[in-house]
């Protein structure tokens, strides 16, 4: 499950499966999603 929020320099989303997390901080929200997406996938 991604988490994302909006943060002073930009977005950030965290990403948690499987006792896993990781997390990123991008400029826009809609690269925030497509990261979130493509780490849930591998993980």
């Amino acid at each position: 499950m991604a988490y994302i929020t909006k943060v002073a320099n930009g977005w950030r989303a965290q990403v948690e499966r499987n006792g896993e997390r990781r997390s990123a901080t991008r400029d826009t929200k809609s690269e925030v999603v497509q990261w979130a997406a493509e780490v849930e996938a591998e993980l």
